[in-house]
């Protein structure tokens, strides 16, 4: 299930949304940064196949926590 809780008056909604801010732009560099290394060819061709796998878990772990964040974002511009 899911839990709601008022928020006003509990956090500083703009620092917030600056911090989600700033964990979004964290988040789109490292998803960049690890899908420019998986568009390498020559990068897929020369690492083992353990280290390519552990790159695509980071690619899709990035994508899920940028996801959360921006759910977060959106909730807080909600209020």
């Amino acid at each position: 299930g899911e839990l709601y809780l008022p928020l006003e008056g509990l956090i500083d909604v703009p620092a917030e949304k600056t911090r989600l801010g700033k964990l979004l732009a964290k988040a789109d560099v490292e998803i960049q940064k690890v899908q420019q290394k998986l568009d390498n060819p020559a990068f897929c061709q020369k690492v083992p196949p353990a280290v390519l796998t552990e790159h695509q878990q980071r690619l899709v772990d990035w994508q899920s926590k940028r996801s959360q964040v921006q759910v977060s974002l959106e909730a807080l511009d909600e209020t």
